[in-house]
């Protein structure tokens, strides 16, 4: 079947091969072939486009979230109402006494303390005599 159909397309290109076609014909085919190329084309380009778009605004976004803030506020009567939800920004527009500017302080805090430790495994062998004997350092004398 395969030997048929590639003796059947052979002989259609010699046929075609063979074959005169009039310039008229021939332009009229090139221009049908390069109308129906173009839609192609332009939605590749604006497909790209886009994805460059995307892209640079992906970048362009703030990395670091807003992140929430919960607190208690106080009623007026002395007692702690029930714990309330804000964004940070918001929280530290707040009176430096304020409940949520507290909390918020104290979020920012803890993210500077998470930062400073990122070494991890830092101080791992001080202890470890072996280890510092190893590395050439100098061995800690007490006295009494």
């Amino acid at each position: 079947m395969d030997k048929m159909m590639e003796k059947f397309a052979s002989m259609i290109a010699e046929k075609i091969a063979s074959a005169e076609i009039n310039p008229e014909l021939m332009e009229k085919m090139v221009d049908s072939f390069n109308e129906k190329q173009k839609p192609n084309e332009e939605m590749k380009v604006e497909s790209l486009i886009k994805e460059i778009i995307s892209e640079i605004l992906a970048e362009a976004k703030p990395t670091q979230k807003d992140p929430d803030v919960t607190y208690t506020p106080i009623g007026k009567n002395g007692k702690p109402g029930k714990p309330t939800t804000i964004k940070y920004s918001s929280a530290i527009k707040y009176d430096k006494k304020h409940p949520a500017y507290i909390a918020a302080m104290k979020l920012k805090d803890t993210d500077k303390t998470k930062k400073t430790n990122a070494t991890a495994g830092a101080g791992l062998f001080t202890n470890d005599p072996e280890y510092q004997k190893r590395m050439g350092a100098v061995p800690k004398i007490c006295f009494p």
